[in-house]
């Protein structure tokens, strides 16, 4: 259950950030569990330990694979890596701008005093984008579409980033 928690975490981005920190926080943890073996003696110890090993490479090795042929497979049959906007009826462009602000790591706050908006409308704003785009909240965004070029219609990435919107130019 361990292995499979870790998983998921990798997969969600929780790794993204502070990689090595998390790494070695999550072998500590691996180690304490296995520790607790200890208590029934030594042989079952050692047996537990060989068999928790095993199986954890077996798991990791499989979730390589798997991973490995998702990203062959998505990469082949992905004809363009373009996220067209316009085809949402409730994103609009300068929703399109945001999220190519978020695409470029840029903080929510940074975003807001560009736009010459409140923080909190830009996280609301983006906590509405991310549930229209079906993908949860701002890691899952990064984890669907960072290699995806955002446009809006015929506006490209590019002529998108250099227009400027305030919050009257917002349109729902």
């Amino acid at each position: 259950m361990y292995i499979l928690t870790v998983a998921m975490l990798y997969a969600r981005g929780f790794y993204n950030i502070h990689k090595k920190q998390k790494n070695i926080f999550t072998i500590i943890i691996f180690i304490l569990l296995n520790l607790s073996q200890m208590r029934f003696g030594s042989k079952i110890f050692l047996k537990s330990l060989i068999q928790t090993v095993g199986f954890s490479f077996i798991y990791l090795l499989s979730i390589y694979f798997i991973k490995a042929a998702i990203r062959n497979d998505y990469n082949t049959n992905s004809s363009s890596n373009i996220l067209n906007l316009k085809i949402y009826d409730k994103i609009t462009i300068r929703d399109a701008l945001w999220l190519i602000q978020i695409q470029n790591k840029v903080k929510y706050d940074a975003i807001a005093i560009k736009s010459k908006v409140a923080p909190g409308t830009v996280k609301n704003r983006l906590k509405f984008i991310f549930s229209v785009l079906e993908v949860g909240d701002k890691h899952g965004f990064l984890n669907e579409y960072s290699t995806f070029e955002i446009c809006y219609g015929e506006y490209s990435s590019e002529q998108i980033s250099s227009m400027t919107f305030t919050d009257d130019d917002f349109i729902e």
